[in-house]
């Protein structure tokens, strides 16, 4: 549940702290003194979009932060697979999330790193939030579906439907695809079989252009070369161009050094480098005579070589940017030529496969339809039950159903073959009609806290959280609310926000927001009240800001009825 709340510099508020207990929690304060900002800073902390504007004036960047304890198994698990475990071994979750004026956020799970995504996916497990604006939500076949199922825990059925669907949705699409494919299919095996000529007949090799390359650039510049080295061999060895060689002036030197070591035999290691250095002179002019006998000017070889890297280059563009990936293309081609070739086949065993898929998921949508007609019946009865306890004593509720797949498995959709609609009937001899045809804004609410009030009973999340929900009520439906709150607040913790006397009086405990300025700002508080003076917050919300006696004792005998 939610343990304590803080808010900085979000909206107008500069600072709130706040903790939370067990039960039912009721928020009361003036219309528009904040109480369902501070609503939106939880639900901005459990990853909700948000935009630097919300960010008070003058500061940099706002914060929320929530801690929740103990968690539930389900919230357990989810933060020991993220590895959001909490250091000090404790059951708790602490969620941060801080603003930047730019709209950046950063977010932290027990302070780790986390994303907004992450953020959602652990509120979910966390709180169920419930405003005046989202009654229309329940007009959603969508979300009347997604109750029915949260009711009646066909998470699994589900799960096995969506993943029969998706196979038989994939197949489907293959063979779509093999028959629309189908007229073209001689043409594409024409062209095939030429693309897979023209790379087989040009026998490529890997690593043959850069070999070529490098044949090419030496071919293209063999005159050049020659001269180069014969200017090498001279100036090595030979000398006849320029007068004296390496070779012979190294010999010189040599012949000196060994003159003097046989004068110095210290010096004997000049003389042996001396000899040294002109074998190493005579084995370079080697080299280079051998690779200048190498290069020579054949207009034939250099033509073959344009061409063959030529034609490298046209299949490069074609298939490939190197010749490892024409290759692979290569052998792609084929593949698909085979494919055609045994097109019949494919198409067959295709058919086959999609026949089976389809058949799997009509016998998954199936078993889902079935558990959902068996769980229809009984939610609308538990349902029809707590909105006759609401001051509704003739209502009806039903959860209507249609299938409509046959035997088609294309006529399936995403959550099954099923549609649902949820029906009510409000008073006698009246046929029970659709909800969002029948109820009115104060019905609406009462219908949705009967929703709310059984699928709790069933429900894993710990917290529950109304926003207003009480709009268009009053009198005997205001009581039987109340009691309903209250009695959901013995299995969950509830936060409630609310106008109502009736139902802030059965709260356990009681907040009240208040906005105030000062010094030109603008400033919310939330205090919780003792029970000394919840009578007197109780009477105003009866009489206005000032309390009479009159309120103050139907205020008390509210206390009493708690």
């Amino acid at each position: 549940m939610l343990d304590f709340l803080r808010i900085a510099n979000y909206a107008v508020i500069e600072a709130l702290d706040a903790e939370f207990a067990p039960g039912l929690t009721v928020i009361t304060g003036e219309t528009g003194a904040g109480k369902s900002i501070i609503i939106g800073a939880l639900r901005l902390a459990l990853g909700e979009r948000v935009s630097g504007d919300v960010i008070r004036a003058g500061a940099e960047r706002a914060m929320i932060e929530a801690v929740f304890s103990p968690l539930t198994d389900e919230m357990a698990a989810w933060a020991s697979a993220g590895g959001f475990e909490s250091d000090d071994g404790e059951s708790r979750l602490m969620i941060r999330r801080e603003i930047t004026a730019s709209g950046l956020t950063r977010n932290f799970i027990n302070n780790r790193s986390a994303t907004a995504a992450q953020l959602r996916e652990i509120g979910g497990l966390i709180i169920d939030f419930h405003g005046q604006g989202e009654h229309t939500s329940l007009y959603s076949p969508v979300i009347q579906m997604r109750l029915l199922d949260s009711y009646g825990g066909h998470t699994k059925a589900l799960d096995a439907y969506r993943a029969a669907y998706a196979e038989y949705r994939n197949v489907l699409s293959r063979l779509n695809q093999l028959q629309s494919s189908h007229d073209g299919s001689e043409r594409r095996k024409s062209f095939l079989e030429f693309q897979i000529e023209e790379i087989a007949s040009a026998a490529l090799k890997p690593g043959e252009d850069v070999q070529l390359e490098t044949e090419l650039r030496r071919l293209q510049n063999a005159e050049r070369l020659g001269i180069a080295c014969a200017t090498a061999c001279d100036l090595l060895y030979e000398g006849e161009q320029s007068g004296a060689s390496a070779n012979a002036l190294i010999a010189s030197v040599a012949k000196a050094l060994a003159d003097a070591a046989a004068l110095d035999p210290s010096q004997e290691e000049l003389a042996a480098r001396a000899t040294e250095l002109r074998f190493t002179v005579e084995d370079l002019a080697s080299r280079v005579r051998d690779y200048a006998a190498s290069v020579t000017v054949d207009p034939l070889r250099l033509t073959e070589v344009d061409e063959r890297l030529h034609l490298i280059r046209s299949l490069k563009k074609k298939y490939g940017a190197s010749i490892g990936e024409i290759l692979a293309a290569h052998d792609a081609l084929k593949g698909e030529l085979q494919e055609l070739e045994n097109f019949d086949e494919a198409l067959a065993q295709t058919q086959e496969r999609c026949d089976a898929a389809g058949a799997a998921a009509l016998a998954a949508a199936g078993r889902l339809s079935a558990a959902r007609i068996k769980a229809a019946k009984d939610f609308g009865q538990q349902v029809g039950k707590v909105m006759q306890e609401l001051e509704m004593p003739k209502a009806g509720f039903h959860v209507q159903i249609k299938s409509d797949s046959g035997s088609d498995p294309v006529r399936l959709g995403a959550t099954g073959a099923d549609e649902i609609e949820f029906l009510v009937a409000l008073n006698p001899g009246e046929q029970a009609r659709p909800m969002r045809k029948v109820a009115s804004g104060g019905e609406m609410s009462r219908i949705m806290l009967a929703i709310k009030s059984v699928l709790a009973e069933r429900d894993a999340i710990p917290t529950l959280i109304f926003d207003e929900i009480d709009a268009g009520i009053s009198g005997d439906a205001a009581t039987c609310v109340a009691e309903k709150m209250q009695a959901l607040g013995e299995s969950h913790q509830v936060l409630c926000i609310t106008h109502l006397a009736q139902i802030a009086a059965r709260g356990d405990h009681h907040a009240v927001v208040e906005k105030k300025v000062a010094n030109g700002r603008t400033y919310i508080s939330m205090e919780f009240l003792p029970n000394a003076v919840r009578a007197e917050a109780i009477a105003r919300m009866l009489s206005g800001k000032c309390a009479d006696d009159i309120s103050l004792r139907f205020a008390k005998s509210l206390l009493k009825q708690k």
